[in-house]
């Protein structure tokens, strides 16, 4: 009997001291919140809310936003209702939920070029180093209408099922000059049936993958001030892009690609991207018929297994195939 009132005593302080844990690390993410929240201000940046609620005892430490609004240069998020929440022994791992008119938009002032994201719900995680510094993060769209305007002010529009972009900072790189592992990837993107696309109005799937080296610090906080300011630190410091995969699957066409690209002297995009393709004489017609191409009236066999085909960026020209592309301008 004495052993199970020790027992009931043992069980009895723990949950105690749980508790007190909980609450005084509700407290830190509290101060921390309000910390980030001032900090973001003081960029210059938009952030405000209308209301705050925390809780989530006796797992999780959450806060719940209504009337989010947050502008940083030329992103902009706004949300009805948006929870953030944490493991109290791992706050530097947030959660995050958004929904309730959620829009994700980027409008580049110094072009004509944006892109507006209105999700059904949009999912993320994000991670951090005890010490502040960036380790990654994951975002998901799902039930997304897109839209925006190219930068020659032509508008698009389409609606995907689901987005996710994901990022990775690459343990062992140097912070300053960072690698990173980024994926992206869409299903079920349905486009508009005017203009009628080539290949139909159903992209099944888009898959891309790649390692990032030579990065500026961004895990630290650096932001370029435009796009000019980091295009040139990219092309200064030898960035590329090791493209492990970059496939997709539209109408009778099935992609899948790889290779390697970094910008030149000029800013613009260079190496080789080595495609296998189903339907290639698909894509071609479709290429052509966008007039992407001038076939001459050459094209490629359908080979058993896909056609290989690379796709190559050299002194700001494109090549696919026999084929030539319009010219690349630099990216700034």
């Amino acid at each position: 009997m004495k052993r199970y009132y020790v027992l009931i005593a043992v069980i009895l302080a723990l949950i105690g001291a749980y508790t007190a844990y909980w609450f005084y690390a509700l407290d830190l993410a509290k101060k921390g919140f309000a910390d980030a929240v001032a900090a973001e201000r003081a960029r210059g940046n938009t952030l405000t809310y209308a209301s705050e609620e925390w809780g989530g005892f006796p797992i999780r430490i959450g806060v719940d936003l209504t009337g989010v609004t947050w502008k940083a240069g030329a992103l902009s998020f706004e949300a009805g209702k948006m929870r953030l929440e944490a493991m109290p022994w791992r706050p530097s791992h947030v959660l995050v939920r958004a929904e309730g008119a959620a829009r994700l938009a980027w409008n580049d002032d110094e072009t004509r070029e944006s892109a507006v994201f209105r999700p059904g719900l949009l999912i993320a995680s994000i991670r951090y180093s005890l010490a502040g510094t960036f380790e990654g993060a994951d975002l998901e769209l799902r039930n997304a209408g897109v839209s925006g305007t190219h930068e020659d002010g032509a508008p698009y529009a389409f609606q995907a099922a689901r987005m996710q972009a994901d990022t990775r900072f690459v343990a062992g790189s140097a912070r300053g000059r960072e690698t990173f592992d980024v994926a992206f990837s869409a299903d079920k993107i349905d486009l508009p049936p005017e203009p009628a696309p080539r290949l139909g109005t159903r992209i099944a799937s888009v898959r891309f993958s790649a390692r990032l080296s030579e990065l500026p610090p961004f895990s630290t906080g650096w932001r370029a001030p435009n796009r000019d300011t980091l295009v040139n630190y990219l092309g200064e410091s030898g960035t590329t892009a090791e493209i492990a995969r970059l496939d997709f699957d539209w109408g009778q066409v099935s992609a899948k690609g790889a290779g390697k690209l970094t910008l030149d002297a000029a800013n613009r995009p260079t190496g080789t991207l080595n495609f296998t393709i189903l339907g290639i004489r698909q894509l071609i017609d479709a290429l052509s018929a966008n007039d992407l191409i001038d076939t001459g009236g050459a094209t490629l066999p359908d080979a058993p297994g896909g056609t290989p085909v690379a796709l190559v960026l050299k002194d700001g020209l494109v090549t696919f195939g026999p084929f030539a592309l319009s010219g690349l301008a630099p990216l700034d």
